[in-house]
């Protein structure tokens, strides 16, 4: 996995992941988005990268599966589950860092679904409602044209 990118997210349709590069472009499969908001994007890449701090400068992040936590999911996880007394310091941290990192993502979520869904408008509205290939799905922008014949 290449270091200077974060896996935020997989687009299921496509099965594919959704990146997040150290220049702020998001990338999924064969989309690119490189917007406004890139600068912006670059900022939260570096807040993540200081957040989760990957121990190998060799192996990329992936804070695809991060969510938010609150008192009564930790306490139904870590505690009530597993019937401890108390949770650790540490244990504590890391949900904090995901529930951070979670929050810090869903506005990128947000612009990234935006610019696909107008990226697919815009190209289906000009193709010809003939041809094989115009993407019929949003999610059909990210697929290569090898991929494509195959659906």
């Amino acid at each position: 996995m290449d270091k200077n990118r974060i896996k935020i997210g997989h687009q299921e349709q496509a099965d594919l992941p959704i990146y997040l590069y150290k220049n702020g472009k998001l990338v999924c499969g064969k989309y690119e988005y490189s917007g406004k908001y890139i600068k912006e994007f670059s900022r939260v890449y570096e807040v993540i990268y200081d957040l989760v701090r990957p121990e190998s400068s060799v192996s990329g992040i992936d804070v695809s599966m991060f969510k938010p936590w609150n008192a009564i999911e930790i306490y139904e996880e870590y505690i009530a589950k597993p019937w401890k007394k108390s949770i650790g310091a540490k244990s504590l941290e890391k949900l904090s860092i995901e529930t951070q990192v979670y929050l810090v993502l869903v506005p990128i979520r947000e612009v990234f679904k935006k610019d696909v869904h107008a990226k697919w408008k815009k190209k289906f509205t000009k193709s010809d409602i003939n041809d094989p290939n115009i993407p019929r799905k949003g999610w059909h922008l990210f697929r290569s044209p090898e991929s494509e014949k195959s659906v």
